[in-house]
Formats: C-alpha cells, sequence, structure tokens
C-alpha cells in the first residue's frame, strides 16, 4: 500500500509539489504550507544506510531523484541519455569531452559544489563506471582530467575535460545511474541533491530539506511495504495487486517493472538428477500455465502478460513477440515427442529410457513474494493435468529443474551487465550457459554499451529479447501490476519510463 497525504494540504498546494517534484530547482523557492509527506508501502527498494558510506541508486524517483542524482540519466520515455546536473555535456573531439555543472549546486552540508569536486567526481567514477556497467573487459583508456571552469551569469558554473590519449569504446553518458556524491565525515559521504536522508532501524527512511537550498519543502516519510498506515482525507492509495481486497475494483492501474515467473535449470549445471529439458519440452510446459486465469486469481485483473522478463513498457521490449498460447493438447503431443510418454488418461507420465515417473522439482525463490505462493500451486495443478509430478524446495543444494521467483534487474537502464543491480533469479540467469553464448553475449554488450551514449541502441535488447523467447530458457508469468485509487488529481495511468513519474502521484 502506497499512501501519500500532506498535513494541511489543497489541491493547489499538490500542485506545487508536482512542479518540486518534476524538475530539481535551485534557484526561487517553493512555499508549501504543509510540513511533512507521509509514503507508505514504497514498491521499490529503499536504500542503504548513508551514515554506513552506502549509496542509494541515482536512478529511483526519491532517493536517487531528489537526495542522490546523478550527473546524468536514461530517459526511457525520450528514448535517450540526458543531462541532470550537468548543463550541458560537450564532446569537442571523440577524444576530448567537456562535463559542464549546473551552477548554484551544493552539498547537504550546505557548501557549494566546485569545479574541484566535479573533476575528482570524474577523475574517481569514470573507469569504474565503464567496467561496471559496460564490462571489465573494456579498457580504459589513460586520460587526465582538467577543471574547466568558466564565467556564466549565475557566477563561477563548474565545468571539467576529460582528455584521452586514445578513443575510448565507451560514451560520454558512462556515469549515468553514478550518484554524483564525495566523501564526508558526518555520514560517510554526501550528495547535492535537493533532500539528504537517513534510516531508521525498522526500515523506514526520512528526506529532510538539504541546507543551502531553499528551506520552504515538506519533509518526506518513505516506509516500506508492510510498515505502518495512516489515514487522511486528502492522500493518493497506492496498492499493490496481491494486496487487494476481494471486490476492490481499480479505476487507475500502474505496470511495475518486475516479472513473475520460471527460469529453467540447464541440463549442464552439474547437478545430479536434473533434467534434460530440452527447448520444446520447456515451451510445452509453458503451454500448460494459465497464465491469463492466473492473472484474473491472483492478482485480481492488474498486471499484464509478458514473453520476456523485460518489461513490457521498457523500449528493448519486442512487441512483435506474441504470448504462447495455452493449450493442453499440444502441450501433451510436444511431451510424447521428447519420450515423455503416459499410457493412460490417469497414469504418471514417465520418461520412455527409464520407464520412471517424471517428477519436477522447482526452488522457490522468495517464499511468501507477491505472485510466488499462487504461481506453484498452479504450477502443480497445470503439470498433474498431464501426469507430472511436481516437488517443491527452498534448498538450492540439490537437484533442480526451475527456479520460481521475481526476475528483476534495475529499472530504467535494465542492463544485465550490473550484477549489483539484479534479483537473485537475474544473477542466476547470467551466470547460465545460455548467456555465456558467443551471440548472446555481443547483443548483451551492444546494448550496454550503448547506453553510455545519447541515443541507446534498443534494437539490441529487442533482438536479445527474440533469443530468449526462442529458447524459452525463462518461462514468464505475468508482470506486476499496481492500483492508484482514491485520488481524484491521479493520471489514468503511471508512465514508470518517465525519470519523474513520482511527479504523477500528485497531479
Amino acid at each position: 500500500m502506497l499512501l501519500i497525504y500532506g498535513k494541511g494540504s489543497a489541491p493547489g498546494e499538490w500542485l506545487g509539489l508536482c512542479k518540486l517534484l518534476s524538475k530539481i530547482e535551485f534557484k526561487a523557492p517553493v512555499r508549501l504550507r504543509f510540513a511533512a509527506l507521509l509514503i507508505t508501502g514504497w514498491p521499490f527498494g529503499m536504500p542503504g544506510d548513508p551514515s554506513k558510506g552506502l549509496l542509494p541508486s541515482s536512478s529511483d524517483a526519491t532517493f536517487g531523484r531528489l537526495a542522490c542524482p546523478s550527473l546524468t540519466r536514461l530517459n526511457l520515455k525520450e528514448r535517450k541519455s540526458e543531462p541532470l546536473l550537468l548543463r550541458s555535456i560537450e564532446i569537442e573531439s571523440p577524444k576530448q569531452w567537456k562535463y559542464n555543472l549546473k551552477s548554484d549546486l551544493h552539498w547537504w552540508g550546505g557548501k557549494p559544489v566546485t569545479g574541484k569536486d566535479l573533476t575528482q567526481f570524474i577523475s574517481d567514477q569514470i573507469c569504474a563506471a565503464a567496467s561496471a556497467s559496460v564490462g571489465k573487459e573494456v579498457a580504459c583508456p589513460k586520460h587526465e582530467i582538467r577543471e574547466a571552469t568558466e564565467p556564466s551569469r549565475a557566477g563561477q558554473a563548474p565545468s571539467a575535460r576529460v582528455i584521452w590519449q586514445t578513443t575510448p569504446s565507451f560514451g560520454p553518458y558512462v556515469m549515468n545511474e553514478v550518484p554524483f556524491a564525495r566523501s564526508s565525515g558526518e555520514t560517510g559521504f554526501e550528495c547535492a541533491g535537493l533532500y539528504r536522508y537517513r534510516v531508521a532501524t525498522s526500515g523506514s527512511a526520512e528526506l529532510v530539506p538539504a541546507p543551502g537550498y531553499q528551506q520552504k519543502r515538506p519533509v518526506l516519510q518513505i516506509e516500506p511495504a508492510g510498515g505502518r498506515r495512516q489515514k487522511s482525507k486528502s492522500h493518493v492509495d497506492f496498492t499493490f495487486g496481491s494486496a487487494m481486497q476481494s471486490g476492490q475494483v481499480c479505476s487507475r492501474e500502474a505496470l511495475v517493472p518486475s516479472v513473475i515467473g520460471i527460469l529453467w535449470s540447464e541440463a549442464d549445471d552439474g547437478k545430479p538428477g536434473a533434467k534434460a529439458l530440452s527447448a520444446p519440452v520447456r515451451k510445452a510446459l509453458t503451454k500448460l500455465l494459465p497464465r491469463g486465469e492466473l492473472l484474473r486469481a491472483g492478482a485480481l485483473g492488474l498486471g499484464d502478460l509478458v514473453t520476456s522478463f523485460i518489461p513490457r513498457q521498457h523500449p528493448g521490449y519486442n512487441q512483435s513477440l506474441r504470448i504462447r498460447p495455452y493449450s493442453v493438447e499440444e502441450a501433451s503431443l510436444a511431451l510424447e515427442k521428447a519420450g515423455w510418454e503416459r499410457k493412460k488418461a490417469d497414469s504418471p507420465r514417465v520418461d520412455k529410457r527409464t520407464g520412471k515417473p517424471i517428477v519436477l522439482e522447482f526452488l522457490i525463490q522468495e517464499p511468501g513474494s507477491a505472485g510466488a505462493d499462487l504461481l506453484q500451486k498452479v504450477i502443480s495443478d497445470s503439470l498433474a493435468l498431464l501426469g507430472i509430478q511436481t516437488e517443491f524446495t527452498t534448498d538450492d543444494t540439490g537437484s533442480i529443474d526451475g527456479v520460481i521467483g521475481n526476475f528483476y534487474v534495475e529499472w530504467p537502464d535494465w542492463n544485465l551487465l550490473r550484477g549489483d543491480r539484479q534479483g537473485t533469479l537475474a544473477r542466476r540467469f547470467t551466470q547460465s550457459a545460455f548467456f555465456q553464448q558467443q551471440e548472446i553475449q555481443r547483443l548483451v554488450r551492444q546494448y550496454s554499451q550503448s547506453l553510455s551514449t545519447a541515443t541507446p541502441d534498443f534494437t539490441s535488447l529487442q533482438r536479445f529479447h527474440e533469443k530468449v523467447y526462442e529458447a524459452e530458457v525463462f518461462s514468464p508469468v505475468f508482470q506486476m501490476g499496481s492500483c492508484l485509487d482514491r485520488s481524484a488529481h491521479a493520471p489514468a495511468k503511471l508512465d514508470f519510463t518517465d525519470p519523474d513519474w513520482l511527479r504523477q502521484l500528485v497531479l
């Protein structure tokens, strides 16, 4: 449940807050009457404790956008990389880039950001960012970074120039999702956002206006899913499908960038007993999943059917691929052809080579997570229709034929090479033999490398989607949905391709 309300707020003040969240402004103060804004049931990850030096991701709408923004960012809605804290990036030559920072930026402690700060940050981060987002195999050429601050209307606007000895294989937007930060004795680090934050032991976080900018800003209190519930006459109620009550009607919905499904184990995973599930068998088993019914039963109509673990609204999702239709007959014929025979309608299906009953064992990656319990029951009931026995476990040490869970890669870049920003299921996939195939690696690296440029190559990710679809190494069941309810000013749908989507919650 995501509950947002402002104390003593009115529609006009919500519009003011919308402007606050949609753009980072560092000039004229925004005056708001309410002192605090509460958000409960936050649908994305919570940041680490800043006192322990744990930087948040710069890509999320609150902790990144308002507290620890990056110099540049990926804008999926516009399908491009763009400056954020920068005024501009000048490509003076293939081997010379100039980063021009916005004027009047301040660190959390209140001190202004200087050209020396910008130069030091780029020096510390640019090669590390290339290694993390493009790949360790990509060389970071020798280079020199010089402060290049020049006068502007707003005073001294910090600038820095990077001079490479040889042309790098990545672009100037390689630091897209790296929070612009520096070391600080008080919190371990400090950022240049409008807010600074602290994390409580309960997992909640509080964002308070940072010194150096105008002080008339509400305090933001963020509570994770399962946190406390507040009541208010003026609020936005954001409810995940798994938490909706029977009979509830959703008038405003959103697709969350997270996909529930089955990651199939490979025959050469080194574990004894695992089935050699060929692509035809995997496709046959997928045809047994009544995904439309599953979606209506478990998420009460929220969410969407997809053909990939890439979220549907991402430009890298291949819209030309179609959902595999539910068909018990086609699945049965495919299994018979693969040597999984059933002599009688009520007898167990057996392996023709050994005569032993077919038993598939699934690992539950996130027991009790949204959709996982329902998916477990549907898999068990569906496979039983064709005489296939199922077992479920949370122990990853034995024979595993498939893993049930939430396939998550950080939004919006969806970069599979960023292992530090993936869910457990995604990390397991990147360790598979399928992922190590030369053509798959080429497509993934081509997309990842393009993210460092002004115009990312989403076509490469679409071709990667097609390869995964053909091999059926992952059987997506549905993309998670959520419901935005009881808000007179809420849009009909939330668009997570907009990097400032949070502003939509208060329109």
